[in-house]
């Protein structure tokens, strides 16, 4: 296993980073002389520190365990605060400054009592904390790496947030819809400026929208003295629905311009212009995953979309814009439908509030985007579309799996391993392999497993060729063109090969995928012992044929497996690390650092796919006792893990099946 590359600041002990207000004494600033590599690598992380810009530590973690707290005043920020992440060691790990993989992010924040931003000027692992409304609430603080995932989540830091001093002074506000400021207003009623007027639609009444107010310094004002007070001065355009210190809803009566008057105690805003206006299109704007491609402006297109013969586009999504060339405020009624003009060239499929493009041949075509009140068709915008001479597949990555939980895949990493088959597959006797399918992936980060952005080929010209190089291993039942069940015939080792075809010629060979099919696992038969841990703590004790996820072993408390309440997996919500690890052959309670990760790989076969998986790294290669845990749907499974040696090409070892909860 590589090292992670990091700085540390030297503790002298657990005992001592657990006790909140303790100081940073400047004897501990010794560095741990860990040699620095050419790439950043997973954060082996145990517990966390917050501290002051002076030393002293506010709240600390440690295993699942948390010590102190954070608090601040309601109105104004914290000092500079700086999370620290503590390695197995107890060392201070702070990351060298051109380890880009790392940064620190945080969430499950009630930002109506408190936020968190980076200090400014400060390194990326220094924040304040601003008190927004007095209460309280709590922060999970994540070392997240490469860009897409957290090795190390915090349990959840306290925010106490105490109230600050009422005040009436108010110079300005700004009003709020979630996290998008629509107007902003400084100074008063007759010198004041708007920054923008609010757009509202006949007959649909906004959410709730936040009332910000501002004091002279443009700081919120969280605690008005006195209440809020609102009118329009043409009810027959818009009205006020509700009502209070800090927010407000309105409502769209019927087309035209009106303004709405606020006042909080003896301030008098400016007025804030609002327009009512029908939702009639004069233009789309055409986006591709959030990227816009085509603009369509009172009949005339800036350009054509392009798409290669048999391929897909996947994540098309639909903007409006009114005659102002701005986005429409609001659909609320309408609807949208999107369709070829020529179905032989396209096939345009609906897919949530997005769509999908199929390209069947050729030529130049169009696609019509319709704007529908009822089944009248208030706006028509015509598309158009080349599609250009066949190419081949773009999916750089292939993954064989059940139910999304990704068992194999073939050139995961196009750097390290171009073209290299990873995993095993396992397959018992007497039990069917069901929905073995294989995903074709757009990039290496999709390849994690996610199971939100995959590629695969919707034209009918696409095939999949599965190949055994032993077929008196198994057979491979058709489900359907990109899934097999398959089933055991005899015990041995072989290959499993599949081919993306199309029109019958290769495009894409995947593989060959290491194929097992083994014995039935019986209790006894090779079970080994093994431990289980998360952020450091131990979750579950394999010994032999037993599982342990309760009560203490080894002197250590054990947090309750894979169905941890400490720990609870959620649906999409990706785990922080966790690890297995073998004992130490002279001593079982000591973790054994030595074992080759080269060699041996652990499997892991879910007795429901459908409600967990498991996600493995390109970014952690060769560091195969390192996993993430991915929730997929409510409900309890469980997992048994294949101790596999790539050398043998055997399983050495089984462990029970362990259970697993996904909590909703």
């Amino acid at each position: 296993m590589s090292s992670t590359r990091f700085h540390s600041v030297l503790f002298s002990t657990v005992v001592g980073i657990l006790i909140p207000a303790t100081i940073f004494l400047a004897s501990c600033s010794t560095e741990n002389p860990v040699s620095p590599e050419t790439d950043c690598t997973h954060v082996d992380g145990e517990g966390l520190l917050v501290a002051s810009s002076g030393g002293t530590v506010m709240a600390s973690q440690w295993l699942l365990n948390v010590d102190g707290g954070l608090t601040t005043i309601a109105g104004e920020e914290s000092d500079r605060l700086t999370v620290r992440f503590l390695d197995p060691d107890s060392n201070a790990a702070l990351f060298v400054d051109n380890c880009t993989d790392h940064s620190l992010r945080w969430t499950g924040l009630d930002t109506s009592i408190a936020r968190i931003e980076l200090w400014p000027g400060g390194g990326k692992y220094d924040v304040t904390v601003r008190g927004v409304a007095p209460g309280s609430t709590s922060v999970r603080f994540l070392a997240w790496h490469a860009g897409d995932h957290a090795d190390f989540t915090s349990q959840p830091i306290s925010i106490v947030v105490e109230g600050g001093l009422g005040t009436d002074t108010a110079n300005g506000l700004r009003i709020v819809d979630g996290t998008e400021t629509l107007v902003e207003v400084w100074g008063d009623a007759a010198t004041g400026v708007v920054s923008d007027s609010l757009r509202l639609a006949p007959n649909v009444t906004t959410s709730r929208l936040q009332v910000v107010w501002l004091n002279s310094d443009s700081l919120p004002i969280v605690q008005p003295l006195s209440s809020l007070s609102a009118s329009i001065a043409d009810p027959t355009v818009a009205q006020v629905v509700d009502v209070s210190t800090t927010g407000l809803q309105l409502a769209g009566v019927n087309p035209g311009v009106t303004t709405l008057s606020l006042l909080l105690g003896t301030y008098p805003a400016p007025l804030i212009p609002i327009a009512v206006r029908e939702p009639v299109a004069s233009g789309v704007v055409v986006y591709d995953d959030g990227l816009p491609v085509t603009t369509v402006w009172q009949g005339a297109a800036d350009n054509a979309m392009t798409l290669p013969d048999g391929w897909t586009n996947y994540g098309l999504s639909i903007e409006f814009l009114g005659a102002d060339s701005l986005p429409l405020p609001s659909l609320s009624g309408y609807t949208v439908d999107v369709a070829p003009s020529n179905s032989s060239q396209l096939i345009v499929s609906p897919d949530g509030d997005t769509w999908t493009i199929t390209a069947r041949q050729m030529g130049t075509t169009d696609i019509l985007v319709r704007l529908l009140d009822g089944s009248t068709e208030v706006f028509t915008a015509t598309v158009p579309v080349d599609v250009a001479a066949h190419q081949p597949w773009p999916s750089p990555v292939a993954s064989v799996g059940r139910n999304d939980n990704m068992m194999a895949s073939w050139n995961y990493d196009p750097v390290r391993a171009p073209n290299e088959a990873i995993g095993t597959i396992v397959a018992e006797m007497g039990t069917t392999l069901s929905n073995l399918t294989v995903i074709w992936h757009d990039s290496i980060d999709v390849a994690l497993g996610l199971g939100l952005d995959t590629l695969q080929p919707l034209d009918s010209r696409y095939q999949a060729s599965w190949e055994l190089s032993n077929p008196s291993l198994a057979s491979l039942d058709s489900v359907d063109k990109w899934t097999r069940d398959l089933v055991p015939l005899q015990t041995g080792n072989g290959t499993l090969t599949v081919r993306l075809q199309f029109d019958g010629s290769d495009e894409i060979v995947a593989g060959p995928f290491r194929l097992i099919v083994r014995d039935t696992h019986l209790p006894g038969s090779d079970t080994a012992s093994g431990i289980i841990t998360y952020s450091g703590a131990w979750m579950a004790v394999v010994n032999g044929d037993s599982l342990l996820t309760d009560g203490t072993y080894c002197a250590k408390t054990l947090n309750g497996g894979f169905a941890s309440s400490a720990v609870p997996l959620r649906p999409g919500v990706l785990s922080a690390l966790y690890k297995y690890w073998l004992p130490n052959p002279s001593d079982s309670c000591v973790r054994d650092d030595s074992w080759s990760t080269n060699r041996y790989e652990l499997i892991f076969d879910f007795t429901d796919p459908g409600i967990a998986n498991t996600l493995y790294h390109p970014i952690h290669w060769g560091e195969r006792q390192i996993f993430h845990l991915l929730g997929l749907n409510p409900g309890t499974t469980s997992v048994k893990i294949h101790f596999v040696d790539k050398q043998l090409n055997v399983v050495t070892f089984t462990t029970p099946l362990i259970p697993v909860e996904v909590i909703p």
